[in-house]
């Protein structure tokens, strides 16, 4: 397949090429829901906690007789009927955890590339660098590819070469940049619009088709 490839004012400059494999499959949607629901999973603490009739504080013995007192039968102050008592079938603390096969992950963020690939949500541009962190820079760049989007997710190389890219994009709301070997099938369903620099796209490419090259799929 191949893509447009814009410079830093939106302009066309080339074409590229890009994997079927990536950007060419049919979406998965039932994997793609499985994917993000278990990342949104494992972001949960688990540490709701309600007191239980072995931690409440205070006696044990019975309040009253059992008879001739004309009360209702009571066996604790513990139990949950009385104010201060306990709590029943209450959350205690526990794991959400769900294991992600890596397949299924792949194939989930290969779905969601492919769908916003086809619906034109996809833009490839050119490599940026800046020599400081500027956010005016980084939004009038944005501004030539979507200047419209609500969420848009610009995807580019490593932290390390990139660093005052990120810095640059940290107070734009509309705005999330992310390193392409970082990328979750969470990030790209919030985002509205996709811009993928060329060292982002070899970053995809490499770490998505690895499948094919070692041919376990």
């Amino acid at each position: 397949m191949k893509a447009e490839l814009l410079n830093n004012n939106g302009e066309k400059i080339d074409d590229i090429e890009i994997s079927d494999y990536v950007f060419g499959i049919e979406p998965n949607l039932h994997v793609v829901t499985e994917v993000v629901c278990s990342i949104r999973d494992n972001m949960r603490q688990g540490n709701a906690s309600t007191r239980i009739r072995s931690t409440i504080a205070g006696s044990k013995r019975k309040p009253w007789p059992q008879k001739k007192w004309g009360y209702a039968r009571a066996g604790s102050y513990q139990s949950p009927i009385w104010r201060g008592g306990s709590v029943i079938h209450g959350p205690q603390p526990r794991s959400y955890r769900k294991k992600i096969m890596k397949k299924v992950n792949n194939l989930a963020i290969r779905s969601l590339y492919s769908d916003r690939f086809k619906e034109g949500l996809i833009k490839f541009t050119e490599n940026l660098k800046l020599e400081e962190p500027k956010t005016k820079k980084i939004s009038e760049h944005i501004n030539n590819f979507a200047k419209e989007a609500r969420n848009i997710l610009y995807l580019t190389g490593s932290y390390k070469d990139y660093a005052n890219i990120f810095r640059s994009g940290k107070n734009l709301s509309n705005l999330s940049i992310k390193s392409a070997n970082y990328v979750s099938a969470l990030d790209l369903i919030k985002a509205d619009f996709l811009i993928i620099t060329k060292d982002g796209l070899n970053m995809i490419h490499q770490n998505l088709s690895k499948e094919v090259k070692n041919g376990t799929i």
